[in-house]
């Protein structure tokens, strides 16, 4: 489980602070995270997103 800010929807912009919703982390590598957020972009950020 993950905490994350909305703006994981959009990783290129930095979050203005903490908080926001649980996300679940559906893999790693040693440069990123893929969460499975039902409340990302579809297609997008919503699922195996790679986030740094």
């Amino acid at each position: 489980m993950l905490s994350v800010h909305k703006t994981v929807r959009t990783p290129e912009v930095d979050p203005p602070s903490t908080g926001g919703h649980l996300v679940l982390a559906v893999g790693a590598s040693e440069e990123s995270v893929m969460p499975h957020n039902p409340s990302g972009l579809p297609a997008e950020s919503q699922e195996f997103a790679s986030v740094a």
